[in-house]
């Protein structure tokens, strides 16, 4: 039995009041009927709250969709890492097949929307590395000298202890393989 919204009884409009009034020692009962203003106000808020939990149930199915079509297609896979690499090789597809796989992917995806691309960007390479030290495939890389280290121990990379607060950590910006 569906009944109209007006007529269901959740947010009464109206009602049928009860008081007694006192008239020279005699009491007369009145029965009159009411309008409950805060009633129409609650109908207002619920409806717009109803309205509101539509609206995100239908962004977080469209979200959920996309989130789906980017983790299982192996392009959108390929072409995130790719980007982050800046790298194109026949490698890249089996280090997102066979090394970081879906979840790593997601992981990935991730720390890139919520640390920032730079972070992510940097975990991604040093994943990359690892991977081709595993493959056997890892380039003679430059050694870096003891005197950058000494250097690295003599200043400091937080302002808050004194000296050098302006020298920021050396990190490999790109990594590039032929």
């Amino acid at each position: 039995m569906a009944r109209e919204w007006r007529d269901s009884g959740k947010f009464p409009r109206v009602t049928l009041c009860d008081f007694e009034i006192r008239v020279l020692g005699n009491v007369h009962r009145h029965t009159v009927q009411c309008v409950l203003v805060i009633n129409m106000f609650t109908e207002k808020i619920f409806i717009f709250l109803w309205l509101w939990m539509l609206l995100l149930a239908f962004s977080t199915a469209i979200n959920l969709l996309a989130w789906t079509i980017s983790l299982s297609l192996s392009s959108y896979k390929q072409a995130f890492i790719e980007k982050s690499l800046g790298v194109e090789s026949e490698d890249v597809q089996k280090f997102v097949d066979k090394y970081l796989r879906t979840d790593g992917i997601f992981a990935l995806q991730m720390l890139s929307s919520h640390a920032g691309s730079l972070m992510c960007t940097c975990v991604v390479q040093a994943l990359w590395r690892r991977f081709l030290k595993q493959s056997g495939k890892l380039p003679p890389t430059v050694v870096a000298s003891t005197s950058d280290h000494e250097e690295d121990k003599n200043q400091s990379w937080r302002g808050d202890r004194g000296g050098g607060a302006d020298v920021a950590p050396k990190f490999p910006i790109s990594t590039h393989f032929v």
